[in-house]
């Protein structure tokens, strides 16, 4: 493991307690490491697992002791990311491409006894789920989100179009008399504003990168020829699935983020009954507050806004969420997991 760890990162050797993140691992390098272990040892190892172990030592640990994980290629609807902790969880609702991978660095940024799970589009899988509107979007979330917690207070967290998302999930839950405790953002733009706007309503590979959690501002960490074809390549041979299998789901992968980006556009959103913690892409606005404007008429509250010297892309990068973690596990340290 030590070996597959070093060889993944490019460094010559790891030790038993070095942390895989803290020597340069990012959310698609740890899947990479997934598919050699896979490969291996003929264990399908959950992703999740190298976030909350990342060391050799607690990895192989983990492993060895034979727990319990799910086998799923980390698509499903609900993407453990963090399930130890007696206080509410947060639920980390996907950007534009339907991932929550991205989320992942929280696991070792996020201080206090707070499980975490990311929400991810469940039409990468059910291939009859087309939503005709970001409410419908928000009610099946909802319900997911539910299934884990099933009484508030709920803690919600979204980058980009997952922001939106969560601003629709949280009136929901609100309008059956539920708590949301926090209702946080990261860039998120209302409508056809700002990052996501309409001269490029078409989905990107900055949007498929990052989904998968890839920091597309440090030298190596993505792709040298970004096109479809080349993500899926690269996508098939770190989850070590058939190229045909990654055709899929990459495919599926886009489709998702072109309806969701259409969704986004078209919602109209009521009013939440409290804050919203906000996260700026100040790289992007020298104003600082672009994004903050739109979401004032939005809450009966305050848009508490927080500068992020960072762009758009790389706002759940390591150097972003050491801003935005403390910020998070600030706000919520007095919550606790319901009974």
């Amino acid at each position: 493991m030590a070996a597959v760890f070093a060889d993944v990162l490019g460094i010559d050797r790891v030790g038993l307690d070095d942390d895989f993140f803290a020597l340069g691992g990012n959310s698609l390098a740890a899947t990479r490491v997934m598919a050699r272990l896979r490969s291996g040892i003929g264990t399908t190892v959950p992703l999740q697992w190298l976030f909350s172990d990342p060391t050799v030592e607690a990895l192989a640990g983990r492993i060895v002791a034979g727990v319990e994980g799910p086998a799923g290629e980390g698509f499903g609807p609900v993407l453990p990311i963090r399930e130890s902790g007696a206080a509410a969880p947060l639920f980390c609702i996907h950007p534009s491409v339907g991932l929550s991978w991205c989320y992942m660095g929280l696991a070792q940024r996020l201080e206090g006894d707070i499980p975490i799970y990311g929400v991810q589009s469940p039409a990468i899988l059910e291939e009859d789920f087309v939503p005709e509107s970001l409410e419908e979007l928000a009610e099946r979330y909802t319900s997911e989100i539910r299934a884990v917690q099933p009484a508030g207070p709920y803690r919600l967290l979204g980058w980009s179009l997952g922001g939106v998302i969560a601003h629709a999930m949280a009136i929901q839950l609100q309008a059956v008399g539920e708590r949301v405790e926090l209702l946080a953002m990261m860039d998120s733009f209302v409508g056809s504003n700002g990052a996501e706007d309409g001269s490029r309503k078409n989905i990107t590979m900055s949007d498929l990168l990052g989904g998968f959690g890839v920091d597309q501002g440090v030298a190596g960490s993505t792709l040298s020829d970004p096109s479809v074809e080349a993500v899926t390549t690269e996508f098939a041979g770190l989850t070590g699935q058939s190229v045909e299998r990654a055709e899929q789901v990459v495919g599926r992968l886009l489709s998702t983020a072109e309806r969701n980006s259409r969704l986004m556009f078209e919602y109209c959103p009521e009013r939440f009954d409290g804050d919203i913690v906000f996260f700026t892409a100040t790289a992007d606005d020298d104003t600082g507050t672009r994004a903050v404007r739109e979401w004032d008429g939005a809450v009966t509250g305050q848009v508490r806004n927080y500068p992020v010297p960072e762009t758009h892309w790389r706002m759940t990068a390591p150097s972003a969420l050491a801003v935005e973690a403390p910020i998070l596990s600030d706000v919520m340290s007095d919550g606790k997991r319901p009974e």
